[in-house]
């Protein structure tokens, strides 16, 4: 009897030494799962973090990669016929230049889609006709485009034509993407290049190559040339009699008001600080002189300046001679002109002949 009860008493002992093992396990196999569960939490929430770092990086390289593209990046798909009349548009088409189908099939391209003659160089009504008569010449082209609100845009063109059963030309296939902002940064960074920030002319270098260009055109044709330099002086204050300098806004009042004086063939330059040379082709002496005259009346103009103060300034004209090495010879005895012309008279026009040696 008493081995029974200490058998008992054991397998007791045992059952409860054995349940009290499986709840202390369960317990610490549930608070390794509460940390599990957490370092997975947490795991995830990094790797979550990481993917969305990782997707605006990409984001950021690909805008990179790709800085010119069009936002929405979609084909734009053209058919003209030999007429130059829109036979298909796909909606990307539609969608960028503000045209419904029915508004621009069956038209022409020229007026609605690309501007006519004298809006662009490369835009002209003939250009369709040009790519049918000489298809490969024209397998890729940029051109200037118009949308329906009259906005310009810059297209990229990839051209193919098909041809009918006779072998003649039948339909032109265009595949363009905008270029638009590729083309404002280039003519941002040309007008940088070749501009004056201040008045919007060539600067100096520029200014030298296109006189350079009419120099040798001039040359070979026989034709005359002649550049004026106009030497803006200071801003006097009759009250005072003191001088001081103008500000930025009188100089670009006077570059501008001088701009309308000039044909559309005259090239305009910032070749110093206050000193600005014009090329003019096709122009003698007399013709050039006259010109000065008329800018000398615009520069003494009181709507440049604040107050009772005027501008002065100083013109030297010279022309293009037949034993002139360069363009170069021709503004230096411009300049020249100019400066030896007196303070006192610094309205009058001179100029400078400068006979080489030897």
């Amino acid at each position: 009897m008493a081995q029974e009860e200490i058998y008992l008493s054991v397998l007791g002992w045992f059952f409860m030494m054995s349940t009290a093992c499986f709840f202390l396990l369960a317990y610490w196999f549930f608070r390794r799962m509460l940390a599990f569960k957490r370092r997975v939490e947490t795991v995830c929430a990094e790797l979550d973090e990481k993917k969305k770092e990782l997707e605006q990086k990409g984001n950021v390289e690909k805008e990179l990669m790709v800085p010119f593209g069009s936002p929405a990046s979609k084909s734009i798909i053209l058919s003209l016929n030999p007429a130059g009349e829109v036979t298909y548009m796909n909606e990307a088409a539609e969608e960028l230049f503000g045209y419904d189908k029915a508004d621009i099939l069956g038209h022409k391209a020229a007026g609605r889609l690309f501007p006519r003659a004298d809006d662009t160089e490369q835009a002209r009504p003939n250009l369709i006709a040009r790519i049918f008569a000489h298809p490969r010449l024209y397998l890729e082209c940029e051109t200037e485009n118009i949308k329906k609100s009259g906005e310009r845009v810059f297209l990229s063109w990839t051209n193919r034509v098909t041809y009918d059963e006779n072998g003649r030309p039948a339909v032109l296939h265009c595949v363009g993407f905008d270029i638009s902002r590729r083309k404002r940064l280039e003519q941002d960074l040309t007008r940088l290049a070749c501009r004056d920030a201040l008045t919007g002319v060539l600067n100096r270098q520029a200014f030298l190559r296109a006189g350079d260009h009419e120099a040798v055109r001039a040359t070979a044709y026989g034709r005359p040339m002649a550049v004026a330099v106009m030497k803006l002086a200071y801003f006097h204050d009759p009250l005072s009699g003191a001088a001081s300098s103008f500000s930025d806004c009188a100089l670009q009042e006077i570059i501008t008001q001088c701009r309308r004086l000039l044909r559309a063939g005259d090239v305009v330059g910032r070749i110093d600080d206050v000193a600005f040379a014009f090329l003019l082709p096709e122009t003698d002496m007399n013709a050039a002189k006259a010109l000065t005259e008329r800018l000398k009346k615009k520069v003494r103009e009181k709507s440049f300046v604040q107050g009772d103060g005027f501008v002065t300034a100083l013109f030297g004209v010279a022309t293009l001679k037949k034993n002139d090495a360069s363009f170069d010879f021709v503004l230096a005895r411009a300049l020249m002109a100019a400066s030896e012309t007196k303070a006192g008279s610094s309205d009058k026009t001179k100029e400078k002949q400068i006979k080489k040696k030897g």
